[in-house]
């Protein structure tokens, strides 16, 4: 997979699929894109902010040893202008912690782990 475990066209389907109701309900248009600048505490206005907890699984790319983890965090941040919408999200990483100067990784996603995501973004939202 992609992006150390992440697989950004496997996000992007599933993002369309629970996004496809608001498409059709609300007329809007929206799209997925990966930013690893955001935060928690995204500052610029206009944009709102979801902070989600997951599982998944890491890899080290040093002593390829892997390892799962229940406190994946995902941050989620969106703005509806003009019947377009944005989300943006980041994963954060993790490193090993056997080895010495291990670099961050990001995680791999279960599917249904993102299916959850995306339908808690959906319904939790003020999309």
């Amino acid at each position: 997979m992609a992006h150390g475990g992440l697989d950004p066209n496997a996000w992007r389907e599933i993002f369309k699929t629970e996004a496809a109701n608001l498409e059709e309900e609300k007329k809007h248009i929206w799209d997925l894109e990966f930013d690893d600048s955001i935060t928690p505490k995204w500052p610029q206005q206009g944009w709102s902010v979801c902070n989600w907890k997951t599982s998944g699984r890491f890899r080290c790319d040093l002593c390829r040893r892997t390892w799962p983890s229940n406190l994946v965090t995902v941050v989620f941040i969106m703005r509806l202008k003009n019947g377009r919408g944005i989300v943006k999200t980041r994963l954060y990483r993790q490193n090993c912690k056997i080895c010495k100067n291990a670099p961050m990784v990001k995680p791999d996603v279960d599917s249904t782990n993102i299916h959850s995501l995306m339908e808690s973004l959906f319904v939790h939202s003020t999309l």
